[in-house]
């Protein structure tokens, strides 16, 4: 398990691997606030991390890089980074099953331009029916 309690030193690389290298998916229950997530551990068809260190080091990063940012009455850490906002749901790091993104799309138009990411097939779509363009591959 990561040790949360010392500052985590990650290089812009290291985060766009860790990005890039796991499955994202749509969030189909929430198309309303259309958004991705990524999980700890492979559920059914899904591909989950699989590797509690590194899920954990991820978890950790967006916590003591994020924001406070308020939503819904209720206050997440976010952090910014590429194209989209990253945030679990405040259970402690052992704990916490999954992450979510969501593209600056869907809640800020004047957010700086991408230089890495994929996205999953639905949230692609989503994206070019709003005539957003985007790069990277599928996630």
């Amino acid at each position: 398990m990561t040790d949360t309690s010392k500052p985590i030193s990650m290089t812009r690389a290291e985060l766009v691997a860790m990005i890039a290298d796991h499955t994202w998916y749509f969030a189909k229950t929430m198309a309303d606030n259309p958004h991705e997530y990524t999980l700890r551990h492979s559920k059914g068809w899904r591909v989950g991390w699989d590797d509690d260190e590194a899920f954990d080091k991820f978890v950790a990063w967006i916590r003591q890089a994020g924001l406070g940012e308020k939503y819904q009455g209720y206050w997440y850490t976010v952090w910014y980074f590429e194209d989209f906002k990253y945030w679990s749901m405040g259970a402690p790091i052992a704990e916490t099953i999954l992450v979510n993104r969501k593209h600056r799309a869907f809640y800020a138009d004047d957010y700086g331009d991408s230089t890495a990411g994929s996205v999953s097939g639905d949230l692609r779509q989503l994206l070019e029916k709003r005539g957003t363009a985007h790069g990277g591959g599928a996630g």
